[in-house]
């Protein structure tokens, strides 16, 4: 992905970006490509984003939807979803991101837990190797 976002001209999402740390950074290292952050809470959304290869959009993930074209983005970052989107929503929620990202492209979901838990064998096996 580096080398794709570093040639430029890559349409990236991030999704639940918060006060957009992610896509702020990722902005000014790669300024040949171009980053969308959204999230549901438009207070905490930077107002005058810089550099100019950014931008913030208010935008409800459940709300499907997602106000984009098909094939639009080449890299899509999700961070942090997995308590915000509710299980039932998850089929719908992917469904719509596929739409929306450009055949090769990829999606990137970061879940970062303190504590992990024991969700069943496959969490187990993990949680053995830790």
């Amino acid at each position: 992905m580096h080398r794709l976002l570093q040639a430029g001209g890559c349409e990236v999402l991030d999704v639940g970006c918060g006060a957009g740390f992610w896509s702020l950074d990722m902005a000014t290292k790669y300024r040949l490509s171009y980053f969308t952050g959204i999230d549901v809470d438009k207070n905490v959304l930077p107002l005058n984003p810089k550099p100019k290869n950014v931008v913030f959009q208010r935008v409800d993930l459940m709300e499907l939807p997602l106000p984009y074209d098909d094939n639009t983005f080449d890299y899509i970052f999700v961070r942090s979803m997995m308590d915000t989107v509710p299980d039932e929503q998850w089929d719908a929620v992917l469904r719509e991101l596929v739409r929306i990202m450009k055949k090769g492209a990829y999606i990137e979901c970061v879940e970062a837990y303190e504590n992990l838990f024991d969700a069943g064998p496959a969490m187990s096996t993990v949680l053995r190797r830790t």
